[in-house]
C-alpha cells in the first residue's frame, strides 16, 4: 500500500509539476538583446533562461515550466506568434505568462497578441521589466 502511494504522489508530482518561482525565460535570436534582458532580470535577483531560437525556448519551457517568458515576435524560423500559442495549448504551463518583445506597438494588444499576457516595446526599460516581474513572478 505504502508503495501505491508513493508512485501516485510521483506521478502526481510530474504530472502537476510546479512552477519554479521567479523563473523567467528570454527567447530572443539578437544574442546582444537577450544578454541586456538578462543582465536586467540579474540586477532584480532573477536568473534567467535563455534561449536563441522558439524551438529550444519551447523545449525549455515544457522542462523548466517558468513564471514568464519574454519573446522575442521575430524569431527566425518558428516565430514568437506560434511559439506563444504553443505555451497556451499545454496545460502544463497554464499558469506561464507570455510577453512579446517587440520594437512596434500593437494597435489593438487585446485583438492582436491573444496569445500573449502583455508587450514591451524595444528599447527596453529596466523598470517596464522590473513591473512585468514584479506581476507576473
Amino acid at each position: 500500500m505504502a508503495q501505491v502511494l508513493l508512485d501516485l504522489l510521483l506521478c502526481c508530482e510530474r504530472r502537476w509539476n510546479v512552477q519554479q518561482k521567479d523563473t523567467v525565460l528570454i527567447i530572443e535570436d539578437d544574442q546582444a538583446a537577450a544578454q541586456y534582458l538578462a543582465t536586467m532580470c540579474q540586477q532584480l535577483g532573477i536568473s534567467p533562461l535563455i534561449a536563441y531560437d522558439c524551438v529550444t525556448g519551447l523545449e525549455l519551457a515544457a522542462a523548466k515550466r517558468p513564471r514568464l517568458i519574454f519573446s522575442d515576435l521575430r524569431v527566425p524560423g518558428l516565430d514568437g506568434f506560434e511559439a506563444a500559442r504553443r505555451v497556451r495549448s499545454d496545460r502544463n504551463l497554464d499558469r506561464t505568462a507570455v510577453v512579446a518583445v517587440t520594437d512596434y506597438a500593437p494597435k489593438n494588444p487585446a485583438s492582436n497578441q491573444v496569445a500573449f499576457d502583455d508587450y514591451v516595446l524595444k528599447p527596453i526599460s529596466r523598470d517596464r521589466v522590473r513591473d512585468l516581474i514584479g506581476r507576473y513572478c
